[in-house]
């Protein structure tokens, strides 16, 4: 099972009959119980090679979410397209191991780099940064409907340049989140928590 990470793992336990995807995840992280309230948005991100771990046993839901590995996250969620012929202008792209992610973000028009010419790939991501990523996606898809809904945010303005993204999300379930914090870093569990609500709704993964 390869890693978010720079790591290397796999599910273990010695079992060799056939795995429910349940019980296979609960083989692999020890940290992610069936309580949890995301349980079911990592064993879909897992089971649909999306979301890995961070070690033989650990998904790390608390940990932080780097700009590259939300990039990566995402071109797996749509069946790892072809890059091979695809180019971005940042000039720390290549030396990341989520190069792949950051070109097919970047030539579906969802990302933008720095003046200095960079992505920053290993920097953290925030909340807002992924709901405007999602929202791009969206408008791209067939089904793609805007929002209708008055602004249900506590902490966001109406005057805010993305309050269409974050009204979209909101209404279309992809957090439900009335504080919506768009400059807190996300968690690797609220993020597949996302991409998770992204899926019900425009079914990307089969």
């Amino acid at each position: 099972m390869p890693s978010d990470s720079t790591a290397t793992s796999k599910v273990s336990g010695g079992y060799t009959g056939k795995l429910t995807e349940k019980f296979r995840i609960l083989l692999a992280f020890t940290d992610v119980k069936t309580t949890d309230s995301y349980y079911d948005a990592v064993e879909w991100g897992f089971r649909n090679g999306i979301v890995m771990g961070k070690s033989n046993t650990s998904f790390a839901p608390s940990d932080g979410l780097t700009r590259g590995e939300f990039c990566t996250m995402l071109w797996r969620m749509f069946g790892k397209p072809d890059t091979s012929k695809m180019t971005c202008p940042f000039r720390d792209a290549k030396k990341s191991n989520h190069y792949k992610g950051i070109l097919w973000c970047y030539n579906k028009g969802i990302i933008n780099g720095y003046k200095d010419g960079t992505f920053k790939p290993s920097q953290k991501i925030t909340r807002g940064n992924i709901i405007v990523m999602l929202f791009k996606l969206a408008k791209k898809e067939s089904g793609f409907k805007a929002a209708t809904i008055k602004n249900p945010f506590t902490d966001v303005k109406n005057s805010n340049k993305n309050i269409g993204a974050y009204k979209w999300a909101y209404q279309y379930k992809i957090t439900r989140d009335k504080t919506l914090r768009t400059s807190a870093n996300r968690t690797r569990a609220e993020m597949v928590s996302f991409i998770f609500g992204y899926d019900k709704t425009y079914h990307r993964v089969e």
